[in-house]
């Protein structure tokens, strides 16, 4: 048992972690920048459903999204649910 693996073991016993858990070991710090490419672990009920994408008629007109804004003032609004 190499000296990693005991460390991950004295995780497991001291903390109780179960097999439910996911232990992901790494060599370097993590930060929230990395959970946004976070892998799914197999367990779709703990994800949000995809939203389908609101089509806008100013934005449609446009090659990007700068253009429509360079003709004219865009007030986007996303509500906090």
């Amino acid at each position: 048992m190499t000296a990693l693996h005991k460390v991950v073991f004295w995780h497991h016993v001291t903390w109780v972690i179960s097999d439910f858990d996911a232990v992901i070991t790494g060599g370097r710090y993590l930060n929230s920048g990395n959970s946004i490419n976070f892998p799914n672990i197999s367990r779709d009920y703990l994800e949000y459903n995809k939203l389908k994408p609101i089509e806008s008629k100013q934005f449609s007109k446009h090659a990007n999204v700068f253009n429509a804004i360079a003709e004219k003032d865009i007030l986007l609004y996303y509500p906090y649910h």
